[in-house]
């Protein structure tokens, strides 16, 4: 039997990025993370970003044009068997074909048509049961925040400027702090829905379900210590005011104590 794979399923802004990158550098790992994704990140050149000197988000061109999204999947399911030990970071959306779900394709696409970022549904959806079938041994991990406001912020900030993470302690971010639009209550909503959607229909196939606020509090998860990674690989980016997450309560009804279920 080769290497254990691992799946990474989680909504954006849960603390992914960073264990994706544990497990691979822990045990020297192929890191697919995020390549198979469907969707893209939200980028608006037209309002004020964030002021930041190095860390702007300039995969998103190369990322469309990795080989592996052009394989069929049954192609991309030989390439990351043949690795020998892969970690593949997925969203709930890409564990559904398109036309399977009830999501707004036409809203996200109408959102960000004027950031100059052509939007293509690239990639398939994964049943389980394929991923299941062609990377065994499987760990399956769920990711979600329990401060839900914390998460709306931090999706809006996310797709506003254009950065998921940083590296680099001396970058010089700040977070736009906008009005919040009845279309961004919407456009989290379908993800938040999606998000409780998938977790219920995988119920049984969770090995691990983590939320982001005890990842960081955890001292092993599947053989590794934790702890000694947690000045690796990414920085906290974000931080909230009280008053911001009022507001964002008091808009959306969301809690700060969330379980999934």
């Amino acid at each position: 039997m080769g290497k254990m794979n691992y799946l990474i399923v989680s909504p954006v802004r849960t603390g992914s990025t960073w264990l994706n990158r544990v497990i691979a550098g822990h045990y020297d790992l192929f890191n697919i993370g995020e390549s198979l994704c469907k969707l893209s990140p939200m980028i608006d050149p037209a309002e004020p970003t964030a002021e930041f000197h190095v860390g702007r988000t300039e995969w998103l061109p190369i990322h469309q044009r990795l080989p592996i999204r052009d394989m069929s999947q049954m192609e991309q399911m030989k390439l990351m068997k043949d690795k020998n030990g892969v970690v593949i970071k997925m969203t709930p959306f890409d564990l559904y074909d398109t036309d399977n779900i009830d999501y707004n394709t036409e809203e996200y696409g109408r959102l960000i048509e004027k950031t100059n970022i052509e939007y293509n549904e690239i990639g398939y959806g994964y049943s389980m049961s394929l991923l299941k079938e062609h990377l065994q041994p499987l760990t399956k991990i769920f990711l979600y925040r329990k401060n839900i406001p914390e998460n709306f912020l931090s999706f809006l900030a996310m797709h506003n400027t254009g950065i998921h993470n940083t590296y680099d302690r001396f970058m010089n971010y700040k977070r736009p702090k906008r009005k919040i639009k009845e279309s961004w209550t919407s456009f989290y909503k379908m993800h938040f829905d999606l998000m409780e959607k998938c977790y219920r229909d995988h119920i049984d196939e969770w090995d691990h379900v983590i939320s982001y606020e005890e990842l960081f509090k955890m001292d092993e998860l599947c053989g590794i210590p934790l702890k000694q990674y947690h000045e690796s690989y990414t920085l906290k980016l974000n931080r909230y005011d009280r008053d911001e997450i009022e507001e964002v309560k008091k808009l959306t009804g969301y809690s700060e104590n969330y379980e999934i279920h």
